[in-house]
């Protein structure tokens, strides 16, 4: 997990980069009121976060003149079964000449950096942190060599454009499909089980304490049977 306090494997900004002014920074969120959000995704006014240019003395903070890239560090999209991706975005086109015609893109790699595909292309204004969370193979192939690519930019006629980026996690749930009383792991609760439960009736063998109350006895046999396969 990311949060925005540490910008260690972070890449703010790349030498294609054609900004002339707004490029990507971190540190403390400070709202300016043209654009820039006045807290960061998990609700801190004092948060931190990856922003678009951070200067509370300037309220010409936004992306001027081109774009400007924000690289993820590289992470592990296969440390568990069904890894899920999920970060925070804020993306704000609401003011100067053009608003509403730039946006940002977000792309993502399993090959270091090397190539990458588009995961979203942002354009709606929403004032606000948009988290967005998906399997990371529904995308593309998962890989030990994942990451991220957050490219916004001021392409039209100078409007305002700001955003940010917050809190990206890499995380998997885990599943537990057993069903209590299937002391062998075959799928079915039945006298099979039984004949286990029965050897280690009064101990405190965690395989037949069904109810986790140290000891193997009657109330665990009431839960084999409860589950018991017909």
């Amino acid at each position: 997990e990311w949060d925005g306090t540490s910008s260690a494997g972070w890449t703010l900004g790349l030498g294609s980069d054609t900004a002339t002014d707004g490029q990507w920074d971190r540190g403390v969120v400070e709202g300016n009121n043209r654009g820039d959000p006045s807290f960061d995704g998990s609700g801190s006014g004092s948060g931190q976060a990856f922003l678009t240019d951070i200067d509370p003395s300037n309220t010409n903070s936004d992306v001027d003149g081109g774009f400007t890239t924000l690289l993820s560090p590289v992470f592990d999209g296969t440390a568990t079964e069904g890894t899920i991706l999920s970060y925070q975005r804020w993306y704000d086109d609401q003011a100067g000449a053009a608003p509403g015609l730039d946006q940002m893109d977000v792309s993502i790699s399993n090959n270091g950096g090397s190539t990458w595909q588009t995961l979203e292309t942002v354009t709606q204004s929403t004032s606000s942190w948009v988290t967005v969370e998906f399997p990371i193979e529904s995308e593309i192939t998962p890989t030990a060599q994942m990451r991220l690519r957050f490219v916004v930019g001021d392409y039209d006629e100078g409007s305002v454009v700001e955003a940010g980026v917050d809190n990206l996690r890499v995380f998997g749930i885990a599943c537990d499909d057993s069903i209590p009383g299937d002391l062998n792991n075959d799928g079915l609760v039945n006298g099979a089980d039984v004949g286990i439960f029965l050897a280690l009736w009064g101990s405190s063998d965690p395989t037949a304490d069904l109810n986790g109350d140290l000891t193997v006895n009657g109330g665990d046999l009431g839960v084999l049977i409860a589950n018991w396969s017909i």
